[in-house]
This record gives structure tokens, sequence and C-alpha cells, in this order.
């Protein structure tokens, strides 16, 4: 995923064990730029206040000097660091025009309740891919589904080994379907979401989703960068960051990559990009992006980016699916 302050998904409320707000707690990402300004010209330390991003509440807390740089921070939030199995001030990234926390502090190497716990602290992702809380609402069906989900005709591609497979690009234009239910529905449909491994069968499956109504584009907080479908790539929890152990749901190797990288072509924002950069800690699955046009690269991004309901602005448009024969 892109940046220093791109957000990330969040699995909703059920916040209030630590006691804090549902709104403040529900998702986990980067500091919204009025934690940074309220923070501008005082020392470490120093009280501090600002407006909750859509919400109506002003945070009172302390300047911390953490993660992205100086910030303030709430104090509810301050000593909660679940995802790295004890104490640790500071919620390092706030999210972005959003009500969300996450960072070194809370959201970190997992995130409160889950969000993605690393280093065998349960959450994340099993070495099959599989959500291991059972909190990413990956037991959808495309009846069950609560928004849109438009489904394309598959195509067929010659693979350079000689093998044809069929890609369908399906279309959620509301988001609401984040990569662990996208996973169930390809698999539900006899497939499973898309594996890459050349720059042909990249191209072509790009081809499919380069249609900007696949795009979602982030607003002037994070430069206009662009992200697009889900893809079949994922990193179990305990992996090296941030590229370390990455694979295809398809058990296929790990033989081809196609990441975005920095001042690629396309690329308008001036924040390092090369990916994957784990820059919230929790970045686990792979999506097309993240420069400032359609691109046939890829980010990192967190498996319950673009659930349902999410607080949060980031979403995913659609995901491919890959079949080995032609569906029926």
């Amino acid at each position: 995923m892109s940046k220093t302050r791109k957000i990330v998904a969040s699995v909703g409320a059920l916040v209030g064990v630590v006691g804090v707000s549902s709104a403040v707690a529900q998702g986990f990402g980067g500091p919204p730029q009025a934690s940074f300004d309220a923070c501008r010209n005082q020392a470490e330390g120093a009280s501090c206040q600002f407006q909750e991003p859509r919400g109506n509440r002003t945070l009172r807390g302390n300047c911390i000097n953490r993660g992205p740089g100086l910030h303030c921070v709430p104090k509810e939030m301050q000593g909660f660091d679940p995802g790295r199995g004890g104490m640790n001030q500071g919620f390092g990234r706030m999210g972005q025009g959003s009500s969300s926390f996450g960072g070194p502090g809370m959201g970190s190497r997992g995130g409160m309740m889950g969000q993605n716990m690393r280093g065998g602290q349960g959450g994340g992702l099993d070495a099959n891919g599989n959500d291991a809380t059972g909190m990413a609402g990956s037991n959808i069906t495309f009846q069950s589904a609560p928004v849109p989900v438009k489904r394309g005709k598959a195509q067929s591609f010659r693979l350079p080994n000689g093998q044809t497979h069929w890609y369908e690009a399906v279309y959620t234009p509301q988001g609401g379907i984040n990569w662990s239910q996208a996973k169930a529905l390809a698999e539900q449909a006899g497939g499973y979401l898309v594996t890459l491994h050349s720059h042909q069968e990249n191209d072509f499956v790009f081809g499919l989703i380069q249609d900007r109504k696949y795009w979602y584009g982030w607003d002037s907080s994070h430069n206009g960068v662009m992200n697009g479908p889900f893809i079949g790539a994922y990193q179990p929890q305990g992996a090296r960051e941030p590229d370390g152990g990455w694979r295809w749901v398809s058990g296929e190797p790990w033989s081809y990559t196609n990441w975005a990288y920095d001042g690629m072509p396309g690329d308008k924002d001036p924040r390092p990009n090369t990916q994957p950069n784990d820059s919230t800690g929790n970045q686990n699955v792979a999506a097309f992006g993240e420069v400032n046009i359609p691109v046939a690269t890829w980010g990192d991004f967190p498996h319950r980016f673009s659930s349902y309901r999410s607080p949060f602005d980031g979403k995913a448009y659609g995901f491919v699916i890959e079949y080995n024969a032609e569906p029926q």
C-alpha cells in the first residue's frame, strides 16, 4: 500500500474493550494532517489537541515523536501496543481523513483486535492465505454480499508454457469487499484470485481492469495515487518485512514480481513509494497500483482493506478470478 500515511481497512467496532470509543478505534492507518499540525513548533511531550477526523470530538493528548514524526497522540491511545505484545507509547499512525490508529503503536504488526498480529500472536493470514482470526468475513457468498458484485465474462489467454487459462474481472462499484472475501468468492466460482507469472500474463490481466472504473483515486492528502483490483498474492504472518515470504494462493512458485517503484512512470507523489513497503505494519496482500494513473504494477495492502462499512476512504473496486479450465 502506498506511502507513509495511507490508511488501512478496519473490521468495524468491537474495540471498546480497551476503553477507546469505536469512532476512534475501528480501524488503523496513518495519522491525519491535523495531528501533525497540532504539534508544529511544539516540544515532544507538550500537550496538544485536534479535531477527530469525520467526528465531532476534540482529541487531547501529547506530542510524541513516533513512526512518521512528531504528532499529537490522544491520551487513550498512549501506552497500548497489542501488535507487539506489550506497552508502547503512541499510536504511530492515525488514518488520514478517518478515525483510525496504527503504525508503530496501535495497528502496527497486527493492530487491535487482530487486524494483522504478526509474529505468532494470532491474526494476519495463515500459511494458506486464510484470515487467522476469522474476522475478515470470508464466509461471504455472491448471494450474501452486502454490496453489488458485477461479474464479467471470462477471457482466455495462452500462457508462455502453452497452457490456456481464463480470467474474469469482477467489478465492485461501491467497494466493500476485502481481499479475504475476494479470495473466498473466487474459490466459490471455481477458480482462485489471479496469480501472475510473466509480464505477458500480467499485461493481459491488466488489460481487463485498466478501465478507470476499477480504480480508486485517493484525494490530495495522498497526492492522488490510485489503487486497482486485488490479485492473489499474500504474505503469511511471521514473514520477514517488507518483502519476505510472499506467495500465491494457488501454491505456485513465487518467481515473478511487478511491484511499483519510486519514480516510475505515472508516479507524481513526492513520497517514497517502492513496493512492498509495509508502511503501516499490516500490509500483507497485493493489488494493482499504485501511482497516479492505472498501472500494471502492484502495491501491498492490509487484507481487510476495503471492508464493508469501513470508516476509511480507501476502497478496492474489484478483483480478478483465474480459472485453469473454461468456466461453465
